[in-house]
């Protein structure tokens, strides 16, 4: 069968990857083409357009990119009837998809979503457009399941790409590493890492005898860390996150996928977000939840401290770090919280059960 992929981001990316091993798997004779990164196009996926042109992040980022994302829009548009796939496989990144589903419903293109869109955060009335356009949801948490039935809407937990992947790390990890670092993950996207950058640097002149390794990505450009490249307790590390985690004492992670992997990697972490301030004032008035981190919202309490815009300073940070690194009860309450997620979690690989149940919408 064909299949046309659509994803947003550095993540997304990496989920597609993962789905199209096991496509290829089950379905030997699989053709596939994709909006997506490097990850996608390194599984021998045509790449039409790498998400470069057209991730944005933000309220305010997505307003002043409207011209150039309507254009894109079209330009996707086309590129799916040109291809006529047998299901359009659209992960995450819903201001985008969430289009391109409505589109592919007006023309009888079967659409599955891998990832749900955050409607339970923010934004319930999206929840109306995927019924009307998405033929089959996939969800990666259960709780996500328990509100689309909420709403009427029959969706298929798969089970969670985090777990499938920690898990299969572990399990290829040849030796155990030494876990004496502060690892910081400040995100894959440009306004993440420069409001992060400066941050680091203040929080390595404050915990000089602390070593501190940065997860540095590929998708950015590499000036964005010169200010950390000559500072003798801050090691640049392009390793994946998996890797990095498992070096860790603590982690300082910007809020998204990463939190749940820090969790599965049983790493104490804080948790840190900040975003253009026009944005947040927005968000603030949207999103319904408690929480910003997966690890709070799935235990349904603050079991790790969130840093939230003024908050997520090098002073504050100094201060949570040396208590998540001394406060022997603390990381044990954590700890436990931590295995309380993986049995919310549950065992399936999300990939096998993501691509079994996308083959079926194209036969059926």
């Amino acid at each position: 069968m064909k299949y046309f992929i659509v994803v947003g981001e550095r993540s997304g990316d990496f989920h597609g990857a993962s789905l199209v091993k096991q496509l290829r798997i089950q379905d030997p004779s699989a053709e596939i083409v994709a909006w997506g990164g490097d990850m996608l196009e390194a599984k021998n996926v045509q790449l039409l357009r790498h998400y470069y042109a057209y991730s944005v992040m933000g309220f305010w980022e997505i307003i002043s990119h409207i011209p150039k994302l309507s254009s894109l829009l079209a330009e996707c548009k086309r590129n799916i009837l040109r291809f006529s796939p047998d299901v359009l496989i659209l992960i995450d990144f819903p201001g985008f998809n969430l289009r391109i589903a409505s589109f592919a419903k007006k023309r009888g293109i079967k659409t599955a979503y891998y990832i749900s869109p955050k409607v339970w955060a923010w934004n319930k009335s999206r929840v109306s457009t995927i019924k009307k356009s998405v033929d089959r949801m996939l969800v990666i948490f259960p709780f996500e399941k328990e509100f689309y039935q909420q709403n009427n809407y029959k969706v298929q937990y798969v089970g969670n790409p985090s777990l499938e992947y920690v898990d299969d790390f572990v399990f290829r990890q040849k030796s155990e590493v030494e876990r004496d670092s502060i690892i910081f993950l400040p995100g894959s996207r440009k306004k993440e890492i420069e409001y992060a950058v400066p941050i680091i640097r203040q929080l390595a002149e404050r915990v000089e005898n602390r070593r501190i390794i940065v997860s540095q990505v590929d998708n950015v450009s590499d000036d964005l860390y010169e200010p950390l490249r000559e500072l003798p307790n801050v090691t640049l590390s392009i390793q994946n996150s998996l890797e990095l985690l498992s070096k860790g004492k603590v982690a300082v992670v910007t809020s998204g996928t990463a939190t749940l992997e820090s969790a599965l990697m049983n790493v104490p972490q804080l948790v840190v977000y900040r975003m253009n301030p026009v944005s947040y004032w927005l968000a603030k008035r949207l999103i319904r939840i408690k929480y910003i981190s997966l690890v709070n919202i799935l235990t349904e309490r603050s079991l790790v401290t969130e840093l939230i815009q003024q908050d997520y300073n090098a002073s504050r940070l100094k201060l949570e770090l040396e208590k998540l690194l001394t406060d022997q009860g603390k990381q044990e309450k954590i700890s436990e919280g931590y295995s309380e997620i993986r049995n919310i979690l549950g065992n399936q690989k999300a990939s096998v059960c993501a691509a079994s149940s996308i083959i079926e919408l194209g036969c059926s």
